[in-house]
């Protein structure tokens, strides 16, 4: 059985704990707050984001910023909101959160709804030995999105965000 990043007590271990924070600063500062500067800090510059819905995106926390930049386009008032956080057995955080923002510009061929626009996801984060995000494995809810935001079935091919 693999070990726990909590103790018997149920409080996490100091790495457990930092992971946590580190996945947290991704999720509040950097993609909430837009604080773009801090993706340098805490991804490293081979960072890889899995995201199927995102085949494109170049690695590092250059690709971070190109993709936090193109949502704010869409979406300027974006907000993720952690529903989970919990720190895997390793290097893995996972987080599962709610992401909402105001449809005011473009996406592919749909127009500005003007709607406040919802979706669920789950990301699992990849750490260095220096606390450092190496990896993420990203899931979330982009068919319901576009459903908020009007788009039909046969638009389904629009969740491909090739630029």
């Amino acid at each position: 059985m693999a070990d726990s990043p909590r103790t018997a007590g149920g409080r996490l271990d100091d790495t457990a704990g930092r992971l946590e924070s580190v996945a947290m600063q991704a999720i509040q500062d950097v993609w909430t707050r837009g604080n773009l500067a801090l993706a340098d800090a805490i991804y490293t510059p081979s960072f890889v984001n899995h995201d199927p819905n995102q085949p494109e995106v170049p690695p590092g926390p250059a690709g971070v910023k190109q993709t936090i930049a193109m949502w704010r386009s869409i979406f300027p008032d974006l907000a993720l909101m952690p529903d989970e956080i919990f720190a895997a057995p390793g290097d893995r955080v996972v987080v599962r959160f709610t992401a909402s923002g105001t449809h005011q510009g473009q996406f592919r061929t749909i127009a500005p709804t003007h709607r406040k626009i919802y979706a669920e996801g789950m990301v699992l984060f990849r750490f260095d030995a220096h606390a450092h995000i190496t990896e993420a494995w990203t899931a979330w809810d982009a068919l319901g999105m576009m459903s908020q935001m009007g788009a039909r079935m046969e638009d389904a091919t629009l969740v491909r965000m090739r630029q």
